[in-house]
């Protein structure tokens, strides 16, 4: 069995919008090309939506192996009675696409049970600050890309650090400069990066399933907000830009 906090639960409701009769036995699938992105996804089992039930609510659960946001096909199968005869037909049919976006993959680190019992919220700022140290230092990587950004003038940097061992290890480093207003007070705090996944007021760590991480640490500096990140698992640096570009 795989163990929840690796898992992404996405909430749907199908709705059943004909005046009378019904649909059985339907089976959901999802699929596309960024379904690569996830161990194979079970099908859904719908035994019955009709007049009588005309809502269904449905738990897609996805368990990530790159955890990239995407887009995935929906396809549904069942059977429904004919208005003709008293026989069934089999039908096939798509339903509207389901969007995975960047902060359905933000998830709180799983720490075992008894570390939070022991040490409380601590836990988190300890970890936090081994990891980001773990990361290596901006002073001991190598600046890998420089470019502006579309929004917000604010000038972003990647560099790339490798750890000496058997299997070579790279972590990333990001540099974003916004101006420091109420508005982006506000919708950061509103972009699902407060509550539960902050450690303290300029630290932030996300567990990216199934064993990758993305920190934040943001400072204020000359009337400007610039965010640290880090992470080690690079592909989702591009979606973090347009994430911060569309939130704040």
């Amino acid at each position: 069995m795989i163990p929840p906090e690796l898992c992404i639960e996405l909430k749907y409701s199908l709705k059943y919008k004909e005046q009378d009769g019904g649909i059985y036995g339907m089976t959901v699938d999802l699929s596309g090309h960024h379904a690569q992105h996830f161990t194979k996804m079970k099908s859904v089992k719908i035994p019955y939506i009709g007049m009588n039930d005309p809502v269904y609510q449905v738990g897609l659960t996805l368990v990530p192996v790159r955890p990239l946001p995407g887009s995935f096909d929906v396809t549904a199968q069942f059977t429904a009675p004919l208005e003709s005869d008293l026989s069934n037909a089999f039908c096939t049919t798509t339903l509207d696409s389901v969007h995975l976006n960047l902060q359905d993959l933000f998830l709180p680190v799983p720490l075992p049970i008894t570390l939070i019992q022991t040490h409380g919220t601590s836990i988190d700022s300890a970890l936090f600050e081994a990891l980001w140290e773990a990361m290596y230092p901006p002073s001991q990587v190598q600046p890998m890309i420089t470019s502006p950004t579309r929004k917000h003038k604010r000038s972003v940097s990647l560099q790339r650090a490798s750890i000496p061992s058997k299997t070579v290890q790279k972590w990333y480093h990001s540099i974003k400069v916004l101006p420091i207003t109420e508005s982006v007070e506000t919708l950061w705090a509103k972009a699902g990066l407060s509550k539960s996944l902050l450690v303290g007021e300029d630290k932030v760590l996300i567990f990216l399933p199934p064993r990758y991480h993305l920190l934040f640490k943001i400072v204020e500096q000359d009337s400007q907000k610039i965010i640290h990140i880090k992470t080690d698992f690079w592909p989702i640096l591009a979606y973090v830009d347009d994430f911060l570009a569309n939130n704040l």
